[in-house]
């Protein structure tokens, strides 16, 4: 980052205080003038499993739909009969947010490019195509994937007529999950993935992250980030009557302790492990550990094995574990996860122990008490 790069806190900023005066082609409903934004992403509430990029954009669009900006997000998966999604409904899911002031939309495939969204830089092109033919005054780009890249170029060369202000909004690019997973590069479509990533946000009018340590990350893995820099939180926001019942909760004895996130390095699958193995040695027997997440890779291992390792006390101490069946979650397709808690009389504390998320958000004490006459406490702060 050069010094020309200024960093800027606090809270989300709306389109407008961005951009400032908005421009003489914004949309205009009742007199007043109403900027056009969009949202490119493959992740948004319904049409995905779960995860916290699609939190994240959710949280956004529907803050930005309340505050009556006019929101269109587009899906950037489809094929030629239309969106590939891994759950939902396109049509009903598009009626659902249309009631919420969002316009659910889908970027086309290419009639020119065969499997046109299997390959990062013609579904990057598809985007670009999408964003000529719509006039928006603000688009957003997740900075995994590269969708922006094309347009971005498109934008510096001078092809838009009218051409919006483009953010890259920082969740964990291609380069920094390989890093913190120890995966090798095996062939050339992630190195092709993570170039684009890195000149989209070099190309943006501004990177938007949700902590500074994503941003440093980038700076010492040498990246050109963009003269301005937003150090803010995403919008994450429970249901009111959620959020009631949780502050008015009283905390019952923990009996079961659930590991929440895909099970990979990244998602701190290590270190749970690790937690969990100490805290054996003073006795978990009447606390069920349960595994609540996507299968990945451990060390060269699936992630399953790698838990049933512990289970077995292949290493210092096993525990008894629970993995959760990927059929078993059609509650966290639709609801945050804190929800889990509420229904189930079962789960008594729900934790996501990666620390690099933790670090990527605001600082964080966890501890657990173990329902007896001893103590047995975890903290973790970032």
């Amino acid at each position: 980052m050069t010094s020309s790069q200024s960093y800027i806190l606090g809270a989300m900023q709306a389109p407008d205080d961005l951009i400032g005066v908005a421009p003489d082609n914004a949309t205009h409903t009742g007199g007043s003038a109403r900027l056009r934004v969009c949202l490119i992403t493959t992740e948004f509430h319904g049409l995905f499993r779960n995860g916290g990029i699609g939190t994240a954009n959710t949280g956004l669009a529907l803050a930005l739909g309340q505050a009556d900006f006019d929101v269109t997000v587009a899906y950037a998966n489809s094929d030629e009969n239309g969106p590939r999604l891994k759950e939902g409904d396109f049509h009903d899911l598009k009626a659902h947010y249309h009631q919420l002031g969002i316009t659910l939309d889908f970027v086309p495939a290419s009639q020119l490019i065969a499997r046109s969204f299997d390959d990062a830089r013609s579904a990057s092109y598809c985007v670009y195509l999408y964003l000529k033919r719509h006039e928006f005054d603000v688009v957003y780009f997740n900075d995994c994937g590269g969708h922006g890249y094309y347009s971005l170029l498109a934008k510096r060369v001078g092809v838009f007529q009218n051409p919006p202000r483009m953010y890259i909004v920082a969740h964990g690019p291609q380069e920094w999950v390989m890093e913190l997973n120890s995966i090798p590069y095996r062939d050339r479509s992630p190195v092709i993935t993570a170039f684009m990533e890195r000149r989209s946000a070099a190309l943006a009018d501004a990177l938007i992250s949700p902590s500074r340590y994503l941003v440093d990350w980038m700076t010492s893995h040498g990246w050109d980030l963009p003269t301005e820099v937003l150090i803010t939180p995403n919008i994450v926001r429970p249901p009111h009557s959620i959020a009631r019942a949780i502050r008015g909760a009283k905390s019952p004895p923990i009996r079961e302790i659930v590991f929440f996130g895909r099970m990979e390095v990244r998602k701190g699958l290590e270190l749970f492990c690790d937690a969990i193995d100490l805290l054996n040695q003073n006795s978990l027997a009447n606390v069920r550990i349960t595994f609540l997440g996507k299968f990945a890779d451990v060390a060269g291992l699936h992630s399953g094995i790698y838990v049933v390792g512990h289970a077995r006390g292949d290493r210092r101490c096993g525990f008894s574990a629970h993995i959760l069946k990927r059929r078993r979650l059609p509650i966290l397709v639709r609801r945050a996860f804190w929800q889990l808690s509420l229904r189930s009389r079962r789960i008594r504390l729900v934790l996501s122990p990666n620390v690099w998320s933790l670090a990527c958000h605001l600082s964080q004490r966890i501890v657990v008490e173990r329902p007896s006459s001893s103590r047995s406490r975890i903290t973790i702060s970032a």
